[in-house]
C-alpha cells in the first residue's frame, strides 16, 4: 500500500488527510493517484494508471512510518522526501540538501551488491549516504553479508512502528565474523547534528571505534563515536572494551567454557559502561 504522496506544491500528504477524489502525485513515478479507504480498509492512495515499476506500493508502513519520523527530526525547508537523482537513476527516502546526506531506510532485505551500488551512486552524486536499518531485518544476531559491510559506513538502527512509535538509535555491539554475540543498549542519536571532523587515527582501538574513526566520513550527536569521544575517562572506557571485546571475539573453542562463565559479568561491565557514556 501506499500512504503518501504530494500535492501540487511536492508536500508530502498523508493518506488519512488527503481529500476523495483530489488528484494527487507519487513520488516516485510523478503520476496521478488518489486516496481510498473504506470500513475495514486502511486510506491508501492508488495510481489511476498502473506504472509496473513504481516501488511506492512495494514500501512497508513501518518504511513510511520512519521516513515522517525523519522528516520531524531534520531542520524544516532544508529536506525532502522522495527527492530524484536522475544522474544515477535513484530516488532518496529523505535528502538534506545543505548538508548533502541522503537517508535510506532499509526494512527489507538487501543483498551486499545493492548496498555497496547504492552507496556508489549517492557519492558520485555528490551527497553521503546515511543507512536506518530496521529491526524487523536487521540487529539479529546473524548479519548479512550486507549488513556487516555496512557497518562501515554511516549506520543507524530504527525500531519505529506501523503506528509511528519507536525512535533512531545507535548500539556497541562484537561481533565473531558474521555473527553478533553482543548488543549493547541502544543510543538515541540527534540526526539533526551531523559532525564531520573526525579526530585522527588512534592504535589500540576496538573494532566497533576502529571501523567509524577510518571509514565513516561523518557521524551525530549522541552515536557511539560521539559518546566515547566525550567521554572524560577515554583510556579507561577503551580498555574495558578492549577487554570484553577480546573475551567476546575468542574463536578457540578451548576458551568457550571459560568465556561463557564470565559472559554475564562481562555483560553487565560493558552494559554499565555504555550507560555512563549516555548519560
Amino acid at each position: 500500500m501506499q500512504f503518501f504522496a504530494w500535492d501540487k506544491a511536492q508536500h508530502p500528504v498523508s493518506a488519512r488527510h488527503a481529500l476523495k477524489q483530489k488528484n494527487y502525485l507519487c513520488p516516485e513515478c510523478a503520476l496521478p493517484v488518489r486516496v481510498r479507504s473504506g470500513p475495514h480498509r486502511q486510506p491508501h492512495f492508488f495510481h489511476l494508471e498502473r506504472r509496473s515499476i513504481c516501488r511506492q506500493n512495494q514500501k512497508s508502513q513501518e518504511h513510511l512510518q520512519t521516513q515522517c519520523y525523519l522528516m520531524t527530526l531534520l531542520p524544516e525547508g532544508q529536506c525532502c522526501m522522495e527527492r530524484p537523482f536522475p544522474s544515477v537513476q535513484r530516488i532518496a527516502d529523505i535528502t538534506w540538501e545543505s548538508e548533502r546526506i541522503v537517508f535510506e531506510v532499509q526494512c527489507s532485505p538487501l543483498s551486499l551488491q545493492e548496498a555497496e551500488q547504492r552507496c556508489a551512486d549517492y557519492r558520485a552524486a555528490g551527497f553521503e549516504i546515511v543507512w536506518i536499518l530496521h529491526e524487523k531485518t536487521f540487529n539479529r544476531k546473524r548479519m548479512s553479508a550486507a549488513e556487516s559491510w555496512l557497518r562501515k559506513n554511516p549506520c543507524y538502527f530504527t525500531n519505529i512502528s506501523k503506528e509511528g512509535k519507536g525512535r533512531i538509535y545507535d548500539q556497541y555491539d562484537i561481533d565473531r565474523g558474521a555473527i553478533r554475540s553482543f548488543k549493547g543498549p541502544p543510543l538515541e542519536v540527534n540526526l539533526s547534528l551531523p559532525k564531520r571532523k573526525l579526530p585522527l587515527a588512534r592504535s589500540s582501538l576496538p573494532k566497533e571505534l576502529q571501523h567509524r574513526i577510518f571509514h565513516w566520513p561523518l557521524f551525530f550527536q549522541g552515536d557511539l563515536l560521539d559518546r566515547w569521544l566525550n567521554e572524560p575517562n577515554t583510556k579507561e572506557s577503551t580498555l574495558h572494551l578492549l577487554q570484553i571485546e577480546q573475551r567476546y571475539q575468542s574463536p578457540k573453542k578451548a576458551k568457550l567454557s571459560f568465556l561463557f562463565s564470565f559472559r554475564r559479568k562481562y555483560s553487565l561491565l560493558l552494559k554499565a559502561l555504555l550507560k555512563k557514556l549516555a548519560a
